[in-house]
């Protein structure tokens, strides 16, 4: 009766908690600027509209509320900055991408995308259209596997598994992709066939290239992480 009883409360406690926060998202400053001023905006006007009215599915609600929370999470974001026709012309893209979602595990890292392209002093909106892109075209699972190799060239650098002879990327390419696929087939439950037509299918975005190997049997490709996608990753996490 007790546990029930505990249990209860936190459950009342932490619906009240959730309730504050989504209070405090649609009241702060900044997002009435941003979603006000969407409003008036075409063509995504509606979309925006229907984000927070009473005709969209509450899921929509959930993720634009997510999506808010992930952009004012640190409490850096001023309503100067967000005032600008272009920010919200940028905002509404990404919003627009956000409802067409299956599912919320991209929404932080469009968040994160969004408010770290505002704070930056030379803001380039160039660069956030094309990240916007890639978050949109990539499965959650084509990002997560690629963070997973980015991780594991960082680990394993020049100076921890040797002097890289291949090429210019300071760490051996062979044996670190031996080691990634090998961290990948125990995180995520896939075969070395299975991870490496994911990864290369991910070449379309430049955030990978192919590397021929050469062996006394013939040529094994493998694949490591471009320097673009570094400053993505920093872009969607950081």
């Amino acid at each position: 009766s007790t546990g029930v009883n505990i249990m209860s409360f936190e459950d009342k406690k932490y619906s009240l908690e959730t309730a504050e926060t989504i209070n405090d998202v649609w009241n702060n400053p900044v997002t009435k600027t941003l979603v006000n001023a969407c409003k008036f905006l075409a063509p995504l006007s509606d979309v925006i509209e229907n984000g927070i009215g009473k005709l969209i599915a509450e899921h929509q609600k959930k993720k634009l509320e997510e999506l808010l929370e992930a952009i004012l999470s640190d409490g850096m974001i001023t309503t100067q900055q967000v005032e600008d026709v272009t920010v919200i012309m940028e905002f509404a893209k990404m919003v627009d991408v956000v409802n067409r979602l299956a599912s919320n595990d991209k929404i932080k890292y469009l968040g994160n995308l969004f408010k770290n392209t505002i704070k930056s002093n030379e803001i380039n909106f160039v660069e956030y259209e094309e990240f916007l892109a890639k978050i949109n075209d990539l499965s959650y699972r084509e990002l997560d596997i690629i963070k997973i190799l980015y991780e594991v060239q960082k680990n394993n650098s020049l100076g921890i598994i040797g002097k890289c002879t291949e090429n210019e990327v300071g760490f051996n390419p062979a044996d670190t992709w031996n080691l990634f696929v090998k961290e990948a087939k125990q995180i995520m439950g896939l075969t070395e066939g299975e991870i490496t037509a994911i990864v290369s299918g991910i070449m379309r975005s430049g955030f990978v290239q192919y590397i021929p190997i050469n062996y006394a049997i013939g040529i094994k490709g493998v694949y490591v992480t471009t320097p673009y996608f570094e400053k993505f990753l920093k872009t969607i996490t950081e």
